[in-house]
Parts: C-alpha cells; structure tokens; sequence
C-alpha cells in the first residue's frame, strides 16, 4: 500500500506518540440557507464515502449519513465570535483532555462557498487529537459569491483572535495555538498564517512620517503581528498560486475561482486590458505565493499527487519558495495515491497522513518548552 512521501531531505518530525442560530427570525432564516448549502457537500460526500448503506430508508440515510459527516462529540459548544458584518460562530470540540498542550483551529473547504462551521468527518481526529492533548476548534467564515477575497481570511484572523483572547477559557496557552485547512480552507489557512506573522514599516523609505503615500499606508495596516502567532500551519491540498490554477486549470477550477475572486469595476469590465490588469493585482492579494514572507510560521503543505482539480504543482511551488527564502521549518508532504479532497477516503493511509499532519503540530507545540 502507497504510503505519503515526503521531498527528498525534508522529513517532517515523526514523534513517537501512543496515543445558534438567531429573524422568519434571522437565525432561523441564516440556518436554513446554511443547510441548504450543506446539503449539496451532503450528496456528494454520501457518493463517494460510502455512509450509509442505500439500503436505508432515505429519510434515515441523510440522517446518518449528516450525523456523521458533521459529526460534533457531545460537549462540543457554538460560540459566536463575530457579529458584524455577518454573524458567524466556532466549534469549540471536547478534545485534549483537562490540560491540553496546545489547540488547533480547522478551517474546512469547499469552494469558499460552504457556509457553517463543521469540520467534516471530524471523528476521524478525536482519538489521535485526545491522544496529543490538542483542543480542536472550526470555524466558519463568510462565503463566496456574495464575500470574496480577503473577507474570509478576515474572518479567519478574527476567530484566531477571538480564541486567542479566550485562551484562559478554553484553558489552552495562547501562544500554542495551530491553524489547519483543506483546500480552500488551506489556501485561508496559510494566508492567515501569512498575515498574522507580517512584520512591516509604517513610514517610508525617507523616514519621513508626513511623506507617507498610499501605498505606505496600506502596507502599514497590513502589519498584524502584534500578539502570539500561529505555532504551525497545515494545509491540505491548497490553491497557493491561485492566479496560475486560473490561467491553466480546468474549466471547473475556473468558475470556482471567478465566484470568489473580487469583480472588476463595472467601468473596467468592457476593456478587456484594465479588467485583467485589475484581475492580475487582485490574485496577487490573495495568493499565498505572493503574499510569502520570510516571517512566516513553520508550514507543513500536504498535497495528493493524484489531484486534478488543485495539482500537487501548487504546493511544489509554493515550498520551493518558502525554502529560497530560508523557511526551514516549512515541509512538504506528497501522497502518492491521493486525489482532491482525500481526507474522505476510507483506507488506511489516508488516516496516517492525517496523523502526519498532527505530529508536526505536535512537534511545534513542544518548540521551547
């Protein structure tokens, strides 16, 4: 059986470890359209994982089938962490036992476009998350097409904040706190990472505070690295260089993009020339090849090289150039067998990437102690 294979030299650190909703009123009406969206994510799971059998009565199958892919252990609380300029809320998971070590923060996929805050199929990490002593959070952050670009990486930088604050609550150091995604949810993940360790000037070149431009400005507000910041960022399968996946992915890829990236002006969208100009800054915003700094967090990319929709040249990419700026700590896993989205699969070597991924987690929450 094909096991995860890392870059030649860069083996990541193996530890050898045993183990609502408020108007109809609008939380009712939020809810049903939440639900409405998750039931597309429903059916396709239901193809491909195999839960439950459709020998079920179908009312009883969906019932299963939800109870499992959103799958919340009992003690797990909705905690609404943000409220303007849409209400969202986090999952805050019974994992880690009395005193864990640290937390994690998942961060699910879906296009940019599933709303809730659910990790799917979160029953296959209770056992190695208690194992470690890891409390487990998700998120939900605002969806595309009616949010776009940096909104729902925002939304993820709050939450960040919100559990960081909170460390005391959740009894969990604040300083110990992991971020991880899937797909989209990586591609939020590691920009969160990315803008939560940027570390930039707010005066100019000329020193001169009353010469500043726009731009200096800009870049000012962007300096976010005024608290603990992320121990480890994991992504799984993620668009890192989004406006490449644009330019040469397939047609699918394409429309997934276009719903979250901002819209031209409309006085840009009939000159074809300012339009890409304007599409062209805008990836650059957003894609974490660009945005790379070498204040980054240690990052762990793991990607299938099966994947059609994101290819593994992603990730590739994106590690060569963490690496080019002296990222050491950042590492590259490819699994051979794994398509897009693999985490659903059944077999066995989908959970030991799994467990890959938390041992990294693992070995950065040990840094320093």
């Amino acid at each position: 059986m094909a096991a995860p294979s890392e870059i030649p030299g860069q083996r990541v650190p193996l530890q050898t470890t045993q183990g609502s909703k408020k108007s109809l009123p609008p939380s009712l009406s939020r809810t049903r359209k939440r639900w409405g969206i998750r039931f597309a994510a429903l059916l396709l799971m239901l193809a491909t994982t195999g839960l439950p059998s459709c020998a079920t009565p179908s009312g009883l199958r969906t019932d299963l089938a939800h109870k499992q892919l959103y799958y919340r252990p009992e003690g797990t609380k909705e905690i609404v962490y943000q409220r303007e300029p849409q209400e969202l809320t986090l999952l805050s998971y019974p994992t880690g036992g009395d005193e864990p070590v640290g937390a994690v923060i998942f961060i699910h996929g879906g296009g940019w476009s599933i709303a809730g805050p659910d990790m799917p199929l979160f029953q296959d990490w209770v056992e190695e998350l208690n194992a470690r002593r890891i409390k487990a959070f998700s998120i939900e952050h605002r969806i595309s097409p009616a949010y776009r670009g940096m909104d729902p990486i925002e939304d993820s930088i709050q939450a960040f904040r919100y559990i960081q604050s909170h460390a005391s609550d959740f009894n969990i150091p604040p300083d110990k706190i992991a971020i991880m995604g899937f797909s989209s949810g990586g591609h939020i993940a590691v920009m969160t990472g990315l803008e939560l360790t940027r570390q930039q000037s707010a005066s100019n070149p000329s020193g001169n505070e009353l010469d500043s431009t726009e731009d200096d400005i800009r870049r000012s507000k962007q300096n976010r690295a005024d608290a603990y910041p992320p121990v480890a960022v994991v992504s799984f399968y993620a668009p890192m260089e989004p406006g490449e996946l644009y330019q040469i992915g397939s047609p699918g890829i394409r429309t997934i993009l276009e719903r979250y990236l901002p819209e031209p002006p409309d006085n840009l969208k009939a000159d074809p020339a300012k339009r890409n100009a304007y599409l062209g800054e805008k990836f650059q915003e957003i894609s974490p090849g660009a945005q790379l700094h070498r204040f980054a967090p240690p990052m762990l990319l793991i990607h299938g090289q099966q994947d059609r929709l994101v290819p593994a040249t992603q990730s590739i990419s994106f590690y060569w150039k963490a690496r080019k700026i002296g990222l050491t700590s950042t590492k590259l896993v490819l699994v051979p067998r794994g398509d897009h989205n693999f985490n659903q699969s059944r077999s066995s070597w989908a959970r030991d990437t799994e467990k890959q991924a938390l041992d990294y987690i693992q070995s950065r929450l040990a840094e320093g102690e």
